[in-house]
């Protein structure tokens, strides 16, 4: 009988799932590891030491632990054994992979703008599977929240509804009257990917939006036809054109909204990030929201989370959440599965499910 594949497990056994749980330890070899393990130092020597032997996958089931060692770079990366063949790992970002640490491990370099790096297992490499897929529906759930709440000013309303002030009760109804209704207005997401595309259906289907759209790869007539989307060519081209902005893309390196990307801005219109926080210059973008180029932001996700720029947390005008955008119970069920079959799926058939691949949108 063969002998089982290692796994490397960066957190505790899965909650959920317990048939694919019981499924995934009688199939593998699952080494634990503690907290203190995870912790970057510790971690980076037990590597170098051959702690946990040869192991040929990484899992990673959970959101809130698991990345204690992070970021693999150039660092961590060469520690790693060559019997790795797969690394799975439950949310949609991949901002903490060092792409040059990976190349040199045989992964190929971006081939598209924005394409995350294509993982191509290889007798030097290994394949980067995300969880993109399993936190989707909350996502954008979150994300139709903001949309709303940045036509509406409902950050605003509910401040002053818990103030306790009657004097900032009544300012808050008239700022309110100045609120728009989203019906008729223009949405202009950033990646339609699995997020950004049920966030269009949300948009359109719920709120009856315009939306149009902008990624490196057109969506098929059929889908595009389903939500009505018109698809602009050029980021500019959706910005100057748009009534409110998403964001539905991963990091690649830089900075998409800057003080430049936000004077090209429709006048008065919204800009919404659920993405990364290090997609935008929040200093760029405080200030546009006070020059009224923009009238309202609403960001899931932060600059340097978790700080908040102090500016923006004074502001009525912006929606604030903590990076929550995925974290329900639904999601955790779905990460922890997809983590684990991605594993199962590669080593019994030689496919992944979810191998990060050259889309843009989330």
């Amino acid at each position: 009988m063969a002998a089982k594949k290692r796994v490397l497990s960066l957190g505790h056994v899965p909650e959920h799932n317990a048939e694919t749980v019981k499924q995934f330890y009688d199939t593998f070899d699952v080494i634990s590891t503690t907290k203190e393990e995870r912790e970057r130092s510790t971690f980076l020597e037990g590597l170098r030491t051959r702690k946990w032997g040869e192991f040929d996958a990484i899992l990673r089931c959970f959101w809130y632990e698991g990345d204690e060692m992070e970021p693999f770079d150039s660092e961590l990366v060469p520690l790693l054994p060559d019997s790795l063949k797969i690394h799975s790992s439950c949310g949609a970002g991949y901002d903490w992979m060092d792409i040059p640490a990976y190349t040199k491990r045989g992964l190929s370099e971006p081939r598209i703008q924005f394409a995350a790096v294509l993982a191509v297992n290889t007798s030097s490499g290994f394949l980067y599977c995300n969880g993109a897929s399993a936190p989707a529906e909350a996502v954008a759930d979150l994300a139709l929240y903001l949309v709303i709440s940045v036509f509406r000013y409902l950050t605003e309303a509910q401040l002053a509804a818990r103030s306790g002030s009657t004097e900032t009760w009544q300012k808050a109804r008239a700022v309110s009257a100045k609120a728009q209704n989203p019906e008729g207005q223009t949405l202009g997401i950033i990646g339609l990917g699995r997020i950004g595309y049920l966030l269009a259906k949300k948009a359109y289907h719920g709120l009856d939006m315009n939306i149009q759209y902008h990624d490196i790869r057109r969506r098929t007539q059929e889908d595009e036809a389903s939500v009505q989307a018109t698809y602009v060519d050029t980021l500019e081209g959706l910005v100057q054109t748009s009534d409110c902005v998403v964001c539905c893309v991963p990091f690649e390196g830089q900075k998409i909204f800057d003080a430049t990307m936000f004077s090209r801005f429709k006048k008065g219109s919204r800009f919404v990030n659920i993405a990364r926080g290090s997609l935008h210059d929040e200093a760029a973008l405080v200030a546009a929201l006070k020059s009224g180029q923009l009238s309202a932001a609403g960001l899931d996700v932060q600059e340097k989370e978790p700080e908040v720029h102090p500016e923006l947390i004074k502001m009525g005008n912006v929606t604030l959440t903590p990076h929550i955008g995925g974290t329900t119970v639904e999601s955790g069920v779905a990460f922890e599965k997809l983590a684990m079959d991605n594993i199962t799926s590669f080593f019994q058939t030689g496919k992944a499910l979810t191998p990060v691949d050259g889309t843009i949108g989330t």
